[in-house]
C-alpha cells in the first residue's frame, strides 16, 4: 500500500484520498447511482423507501402513510458513487455499515400493486405498505410525495423492481 498526505493506494486498486479531487472524468464500474450513508431510526432493507423521521432530527426511517411527503428517496442496493463515509480511526480504516440512500440515479425499488398496476412512467410515491412504493393515480396529491418513475411494469402483487 502506497500511503502519504492523506492518500493512499491499495494492491487492489482502492484510491483513499482526503480533500477535493478536481478532473475531467469520474468514471465507475456497476451501478449507476450516487448515494449517501444516513442514519436511521429504524431497520432498513435495500431498496425501501423511507421519510424524514420527525422524532428524531437527522434520522430516516420507512415511510408511514401513502403520499407522504416526508419521503427522502429509496435505500440504495450498490451505488456507483458513495458519500458520507466515516473513517474508523481506532480500526484505522474506512468502515461504514449505515444504509445508503439513492441520492441520484437508477434503483431498485420495493413496489406494490396497492393502487393499481404500474406502467411504465408512472410516477411513484409511497404506499400504505411501510418502506414500499406504489403507482400515483392522483397527480395532485403526487406534488412533492414523488419518488420517482417506474422503469419497469407490474401487473399484480408486490416486488422490489
Amino acid at each position: 500500500m502506497a500511503q502519504g498526505g492523506g492518500k493512499w493506494l491499495t494492491k487492489t486498486g482502492e484510491v483513499h484520498a482526503d480533500g477535493a479531487y478536481y478532473g475531467a472524468g469520474f468514471h465507475t464500474g456497476g451501478s449507476a447511482d450516487v448515494a449517501e450513508r444516513i442514519n436511521t431510526s429504524e431497520w432498513v432493507e435495500k431498496g425501501d423507501v423511507v421519510e424524514i423521521d420527525p422524532a428524531h432530527p437527522g434520522f430516516f426511517r420507512k415511510t408511514r402513510s401513502p403520499y407522504s411527503t416526508m419521503i427522502a428517496g429509496i435505500i440504495s442496493t450498490s451505488p456507483g458513487i458513495t458519500l458520507g463515509n466515516n473513517f474508523d480511526a481506532k480500526a484505522d480504516k474506512w468502515e461504514d455499515n449505515r444504509p445508503m440512500l439513492a441520492l441520484a440515479g437508477r434503483v431498485p425499488v420495493k413496489v406494490t400493486t396497492e393502487n393499481g398496476p404500474i406502467q411504465i412512467g408512472d410516477l411513484l410515491v409511497s404506499s400504505s405498505t411501510p418502506g414500499y412504493a406504489m403507482r400515483c393515480s392522483d397527480r395532485v396529491m403526487c406534488v412533492g410525495a414523488t419518488i420517482g418513475k417506474a422503469l419497469e411494469p407490474l401487473e399484480e402483487g408486490i416486488e422490489m423492481r
